[in-house]
């Protein structure tokens, strides 16, 4: 029954203030990190989508194709740029056509990603070592 609150950690006793500072930091890291925005321009407006609706994004061109749970949006732009607004933990760059969202990767293996949308997209050569080890300090929380 615990996990249906999803606690954050677990402090021992004694509990020292230090901790309790500590773990509060990490709660509003959190939080915002999940209620983050990416904005981008299509004809003359800017638009907002939640970070974590994004599954990932694909160049072609100088279009950007943005694959979000609720459909595909087609703007310009580039991946250089996309990356840049995005900077963090949870998006990466696996292929010079692919900046896919972390958290949507249903199944990982040695040369290709399968998406939660069952989209099945390459990891380059150049790289699958790096990714691999961008997983693994993600999965360790070290990133």
């Amino acid at each position: 029954q615990l996990f249906e609150f999803q606690p954050l950690h677990f402090i021992p006793k004694p509990i020292t203030e230090a901790e309790i500072i500590a773990d509060l930091q990490l709660a509003l890291f959190r939080s915002n990190k999940l209620n983050k925005q990416f904005v981008y321009k299509k004809n003359f407006n800017y638009y907002k989508i939640p970070i974590h609706e994004i599954l990932y994004f694909q160049s072609f061109n100088r279009e950007v194709i943005m694959i979000t749970d609720h459909g595909n949006e087609i703007f310009y732009s580039t991946l250089d740029a996309i990356e840049a607004q995005l900077c963090n933990d949870q998006f990466y760059r696996i292929h010079r056509s692919y900046l896919i969202n972390c958290n949507r990767i249903q199944i990982l293996r040695y040369a290709e990603i399968e998406m939660s949308n069952g989209q099945i997209l390459p990891i380059s050569k150049l790289k699958r070592q790096a990714f691999r080890s961008f997983q693994l300090n993600n999965e360790r929380g070290t990133t």
